[in-house]
């Protein structure tokens, strides 16, 4: 069961909805009908869905009031459309809807879109969950950390990272990885490579570190992205490449 407000100006339409979610045990919270009453009730509502008509007009349109919508916090919603439209359609996934309802619908249509709309957004409440903790240990972490895509562009940097390179963290990301540093390893003893590297920053600096290079895991497996981890030189074993293990 699910709190949900309804969008929508034809009211024989909305009546009919409203009939479905009321089998379906789904309380509706509001009907609006127009898109102001959409972003100001779902601000001070806080429902669980919401199922907005995709041609609903307004101070904003649907995509732009779905947008607004999404600001005030993440709440699922579901565009219902009479049109095969496939530029109406490709307008409105920019803003990231839950799902679209092609009219004419029964009970069991809305009933199916609605549970899927509802497990995705509690998976990506969890995943959201899981990324903050994983930003927070990150940032947490004394030494420097940075994470590259399968390109080689730096995707993120922690507080440590962007100190040891001298730059905001914004400035990094986004750059390729070999655009803001180099590394080296020095001959050591018998001319064996040395268990340090040392790091040259673009303005020139350097930094003794020891070099552990991680392959990111995804559930689809490995995507060629990498973390580096680079704590002071002699924190650690030395220096440990991890890929392809």
């Amino acid at each position: 069961m699910a709190s949900i407000l309804l969008a929508e100006d034809d009211q024989n339409l909305a009546a009919q909805i409203r009939d479905c979610l009321d089998v379906l045990n789904h309380p509706v919270l509001v009907t609006v009908e127009n898109t102001d009453g959409a972003v100001a009730l779902t601000k001070r509502l806080r429902p669980e869905l919401i199922l907005m008509d995709i041609a609903l007009t307004g101070t904003l349109d649907s995509v732009h009031a779905a947008h607004a919508i999404q600001e005030h916090g993440p709440v699922p919603v579901i565009f219902l459309t009479a049109s095969h439209d496939e530029d109406t359609r490709k307008r409105a996934l920019k803003a990231h809807p839950f799902g679209f309802l092609l009219r004419p619908f029964d009970t069991r249509d809305l009933d199916s879109a609605i549970r899927l709309a509802l497990v995705r957004a509690e998976y990506q409440l969890t995943l959201s969950e899981q990324n903050r903790l994983v930003s927070t240990v990150l940032r947490s972490i004394g030494d420097a950390v940075i994470a590259t895509d399968a390109t080689g562009r730096v995707t993120m940097v922690n507080p440590s990272a962007a100190t040891l390179l001298g730059l905001p963290p914004g400035a990094c990301v986004g750059q390729p990885v070999t655009s803001l540093f180099t590394l080296t390893h020095p001959p050591g003893p018998n001319a064996a490579p040395a268990p340090e590297a040392v790091l040259r920053t673009h303005a020139g600096v350097d930094v003794p570190v020891d070099e552990i290079t991680t392959p990111i895991t995804t559930e689809e497996g490995r995507n060629g992205s990498e973390a580096l981890h680079l704590p002071p030189a002699g924190a650690g074993d030395g220096r440990r490449n991890l890929r392809g293990q």
